[in-house]
């Protein structure tokens, strides 16, 4: 095929009454939801997080714990394009660098079930390292919040372009099998009324 990349391949077999036919395609690798390495020469640790989907706040703690005897001296946290999440993910990743009891973000409702205070139940992991925010205009909602209450219970720098500047907490309700509707139930704040 064009480019040099699907391969057709036959194979006969003895006893077999019609060949065995199979194709093999390269396909784009899925980039990780959460991945990072550490650069010894200047003591940085980068680390992506795609979204704040279900276990990416235990693999950022995973990469951030192994190079933790490096004692690093800044980590990049990159929230380029990330735009999705879960609250309860975006408060263990908050975890990770804040001080234990810090009030980290809030929802705010009309509705009683969807208003709750979200502080952080832990010391930080990397307390001493400065901490760096990446952040484009395809960062928002839940990335944003992470960004902004990185900089006030971490002292994180929050660097890149201007974010999307949407802070609704989105829920689907489903009406039948394949139709359903999606609506703000409550927005995502920095500090509890």
């Amino acid at each position: 095929s064009v480019g040099g990349w699907n391969i057709d391949i036959e194979l006969s077999r003895k006893g077999a009454a019609a060949p065995l036919k199979m194709k093999l395609e390269r396909k784009s690798p899925r980039q990780p939801v959460v991945w990072g390495f550490y650069r010894e020469k200047d003591r940085t640790l980068y680390i992506r997080i795609n979204s704040f989907s279900k276990g990416s706040a235990f693999a950022a703690e995973n990469i951030l714990s192994s190079f933790n005897s490096h004692k690093p001296g800044r980590v990049l946290v990159d929230l380029r394009h990330n735009s999705t999440g879960l609250l309860e993910e975006l408060r263990a990743a908050l975890e990770l660098f804040s001080p234990k009891n810090a009030l980290l973000f809030s929802t705010q409702s009309r509705v009683e079930g969807y208003r709750a205070v979200f502080t952080s139940r832990r010391e930080p992991l990397l307390p001493v390292a400065k901490i760096f925010v990446i952040i484009d205009g395809a960062t928002s909602g839940v990335s944003e919040i992470f960004a902004l209450s990185a900089r006030r219970n971490a002292a994180a720098v929050v660097v890149g372009g201007k974010s999307e500047g949407m802070f609704s907490v989105l829920k689907t309700f489903r009406i039948s099998k394949n139709m359903g509707f999606t609506m703000t139930v409550a927005m995502l704040a920095l500090f509890a009324d």
